[in-house]
């Protein structure tokens, strides 16, 4: 093999491995490590006033108004089956897109943002655990880190649920921002 094919073969297996990275935003909820692709992260938040109207499910933890658009907050240790946390002033949300909505995640805090080659990570059957969200496990400075699937959060009867829940909170939000007449 000549020097230009090494050159090439080399090249093609940079592009190769620079294609298998992902820039992951790792997160702690419940003392164990999570991690999210960031391209689904839309803003952090420090947390704010939830509107809580009754019957809300267990799973959410109410409504954040975000310049006037209602986004529904998620409990990711409700939804997971994990210990709760009491909420602080500074406890983080995680505004994202998940299965064309946007929520926020209630998490017990933000670390880092990481970049995780996919071939260091170990791929989760279907079914697994936490809601089938759980896609793979990596290692990230020797912490064992469960990478999530931001669109596999909900399933589709809980994401309607959730929408439903959040258009009723919306027009109840802008009826309080009309204009009497």
């Amino acid at each position: 093999m000549g020097v230009v094919e090494i050159e090439r073969a080399s090249r093609s297996e940079t592009d190769h491995r620079s294609q298998s990275v992902r820039k992951v935003l790792i997160f702690h909820l419940a003392n164990q490590a999570y991690a999210i692709p960031v391209d689904a992260v839309l803003e952090i938040l420090p947390m704010a006033w939830l509107a809580q109207p009754p019957g809300l499910p267990p799973v959410l933890a109410g409504f954040l108004n975000l310049e006037g658009v209602v986004v529904p907050v998620v409990r990711l240790t409700r939804l997971f089956g994990l210990t709760d946390r009491a909420s602080e002033l500074y406890t983080p949300l995680l505004i994202v897109r998940s299965g064309g909505q946007t929520l926020a995640l209630l998490v017990d805090a933000v670390k880092e943002v990481v970049a995780i080659d996919e071939s260091a990570t170990v791929p989760l059957r279907e079914n697994f655990c936490f809601n089938d969200s759980a896609e793979s496990l990596a290692v990230v400075g020797g912490a064992n880190i469960v990478l999530l699937s931001c669109q596999r959060l909900l399933r589709e009867q809980e994401q309607r649920r959730v929408s439903e829940l959040a258009a009723i909170e919306q027009s109840r939000l802008d009826s309080f921002q009309e204009e009497p007449s």
